[in-house]
């Protein structure tokens, strides 16, 4: 459904969104996160994704094609796939 909605995913479920992200390049993005930690500790884990997303790019922030994990230390890792190669060279242009 994520992927038909163009939605990003959060799960706790590695595995298998791990694989399935992999075998879709241009995907929305998938957060990984560890379970365990309730509600609102979940979302300070989100939260901390969209920061880290917004460090690589203050302009046009974006999960697409990219594996977040947060990792139970809080640190996280990023995975980015491989762009399809029908957006590869694509210049992105903001017209107000």
């Amino acid at each position: 459904m994520g992927q038909t909605e163009d939605r990003s995913v959060v799960t706790i479920n590695a595995g298998d969104f791990r694989r399935l992200a992999r075998q879709t390049p241009g995907h929305a993005g998938l957060i990984i996160i560890p379970s365990g930690s309730g509600r609102d500790g979940q979302l300070r884990m989100i939260e901390s994704v969209f920061d880290k997303a917004l460090e690589k790019n203050v302009i046009l922030p974006s999960l697409r094609s990219c594996i977040y994990e947060v990792l139970e230390d809080g640190s996280i890792k990023i995975e980015v796939s491989e762009e399809p190669a029908i957006l590869k060279g694509t210049t992105l242009r903001v017209v107000n």
